[in-house]
């Protein structure tokens, strides 16, 4: 009965903390907690912009569903030399594409890229397990195969995997002249990049929704001013090269031995070119130069896939959709060339998904849950204005908070009054288990609390009167009296059973490995000795003591990693091993043994304080 008592006497305890805080404090006082700096920015509308010496290319990317859509693409002639040395207005202030390009970059995420030739792209591997841990020991990490000081250098990384070595990673870095030199371009543009990618990165994204595949495959760009070709594994970014001869050279070199004044015939010309014979000399031999030099970054990327099978390689880029072109470029390794299909989503032609690939690669890259995402906006160099396309969203945010905070707090005042009426019954049944009539306790309380205001005779009446402030007081007068009953301790444990624990590792997954479909168990461990110890439990001279059980488990492993997740999973939360508890681990002669603390769940009698 005693016992009962002080079971009744805590829980009562427990409701009038709770109603304290409803009461005296406001619990919608910190619902919103905003982020100060945004490393890794995503939305839900994306714009992924390439620019060029003589061209800015642009792609729109807009989330419906939960699945990407291509908007729209587009491409709008920009002199870059003339507009750095520039100091009038941009040019794209005088154009109507111009004004609509500056409504789509207030509207959308604005996505920039860094051409391959200024980032650096190595294989990393750290010693630690935690992507915390990782990231902060990346630039001392990464300075060994940077080509110039880390200081100057900007870094972020693309995860692959983990092994019992460590973290396996891509690096990506670039200087920070590169990136000071790219955004006072687009300065000069007045666009302002939210966030700064490079085109590996952008090509990598652009293959992972219209090329997936599980062998490793090159995705070769033959951009206008640009040739690079990248490796991916499993739909990760593995290594990158570029070379200085592209599809704007051969075009400028054959411009000059016909006399041709224009870009776009030039070009026109070349495609209807079928060998290379019919060339120009001096055309030809850029060819052949071009050939040689893509041919080794081809070769570099296939040593470093680490297969026999046939390479298959991705053609994007303008000069992609010329296949006796790329053919020509790519004749000395025997691959398989393929082009990116059109769908649904992106509901353009097979030619302009290969010449947009960068941007659209951007757009990609930046949507939420974007698999990896690189950010060169860093340190110093970081947006700033990370707010500007939340301002609308984060008003209706606001708005909507607040009418769910009034929702909640009408809600909340009803159900408060509801347990207050619950806390006082339960008040009542407290006095009667302690063998006190409610009304007899009522006049013992008020001679005892002259001061009280409250009329103890409706009191002893009608209980539903009482204040909390004043149910407080009792509380505290049936406290002092239960520390003068004798001092009692449960007699009966509440600590899992040998049965249970049996049960639990009998199915634990780290254990067993069930197949649903067979039926079959396969165990992972096997356990060898189990001993199940009380160690401490309370008695009439320790009466303040708790009860304690230690599992020492003895058990051997054809893995190590079955050994080392079973004993991540003790460390885990669970319903048997006690959270604060240490977990011992020793190996030895073959063989794992495991000691640990069951959860005790015992409800105990309140201390008495001296």
């Amino acid at each position: 009965m005693i016992h009962q008592n002080f079971y009744l006497f805590s829980r009562v305890c427990f409701h009038l903390e709770i109603a304290k805080i409803f009461l005296y404090n406001n619990p919608f006082d910190d619902v919103l907690s905003l982020v100060a700096m945004i490393d890794k920015p995503t939305a839900s509308h994306t714009l992924g912009l390439e620019l060029s010496p003589t061209s800015m290319k642009g792609a729109q990317i807009v989330l419906r569903q939960g699945k990407p859509f291509l908007e729209q693409v587009f491409d709008m002639p920009v002199d870059v030399e003339h507009v750095e040395t520039s100091e009038k207005a941009s040019p794209l202030d005088l154009s109507d594409e111009g004004h609509q390009l500056y409504e789509l970059a207030d509207n959308n995420l604005v996505v920039t890229s860094l051409p391959t030739s200024d980032i650096l792209i190595r294989p990393l591997e750290v010693k630690l397990a935690k992507m915390r841990d990782v990231d902060a020991v990346l630039s001392f990490q990464a300075e060994p195969l940077l080509p110039y000081p880390a200081e100057d250098a900007l870094i972020d990384r693309i995860f692959l995997s983990k092994d019992q070595e460590g973290t396996h990673l891509t690096l990506c870095a670039t200087k920070k002249s590169y990136l000071e030199h790219h955004l006072g371009v687009w300065e000069s543009l007045h666009i302002e990049p939210e966030m700064i990618a490079c085109t590996p990165v952008a090509l990598a994204s652009f293959a992972q929704h219209l090329h997936q595949s599980e062998s490793p495959f090159i995705v070769l760009y033959l951009g206008l001013n640009e040739t690079s070709a990248i490796l991916l594994k499993e739909n990760k970014l593995i290594a990158a090269y570029s070379c200085s001869t592209d599809l704007s050279g051969l075009v400028d070199v054959y411009m000059t031995e016909t006399n041709k004044d224009s870009q776009e015939e030039a070009l026109k010309e070349l495609r209807g070119f079928k060998l290379e014979k019919k060339l120009p000399q001096k055309t030809n031999a850029y060819l052949q130069e071009w050939a040689l030099d893509v041919t080794k970054i081809l070769f570099s990327l296939d040593k470093q896939s680490q297969t026999d099978d046939a390479q298959t390689i991705l053609l994007t880029g303008a000069g992609g959709s010329h296949l006796e072109l790329a053919e020509k470029l790519c004749e000395k390794l025997k691959a398989t060339l393929v082009t990116p299909k059109s769908d649904a989503q992106f509901p353009i032609t097979e030619a302009q998904l290969q010449k947009y690939a960068v941007p659209i690669g951007l757009a990609l890259s930046a949507l939420p849950k974007a698999k990896d995402q690189v950010n060169f906006r860093q340190e110093e160099f970081l947006f700033p204005n990370p707010w500007k396309r939340l301002k609308r969203p984060l008003i209706t945010y606001l708005g909507c908070a607040l009418l769910v905070a009034f929702a909640f707090n009408f809600y909340g005042n009803a159900s408060l009054k509801k347990q207050e009426d619950t806390l006082k019954q339960e008040y009542v049944d407290l006095v009667s288990f302690m063998h006190k009539p409610y009304g007899e306790f009522e006049e013992e309380y008020a001679k005892k609390n002259p001061s009280e205001t409250e009329n103890p005779k409706e009191l002893a009446q009608d209980v539903k009167k009482l204040t909390l402030d004043g149910l407080i007081g009792r509380i505290n007068q049936l406290s002092q009296t239960a520390q003068s009953l004798p001092e009692t301790f449960p007699l009966q444990p509440n600590m899992p059973k040998v049965s249970d624990l049996l049960a639990w590792l009998s199915t634990h997954p780290q254990v067993v490995l069930y197949d649903a479909e067979s039926g079959e168990r396969k165990p992972l461990i096997e356990i060898e000795n189990l001993t199940y110890t009380v160690v401490k439990r309370p008695d009439k001279n320790r009466p303040q003591e708790k009860y304690q059980v230690k599992v020492d488990l003895e058990f051997s492993s054809s893995q190590p990693k079955f050994a080392r997740e079973f004993h991540d999973a003790l460390l885990e939360s669970n319903a048997f091993v006690a959270p604060k508890s240490e977990v011992k681990w020793t190996f030895a002669q073959g063989k794992y043994r495991a000691s640990f603390f069951l959860k005790d769940q015992t409800i105990y009698p309140p201390v008495k304080k001296g």
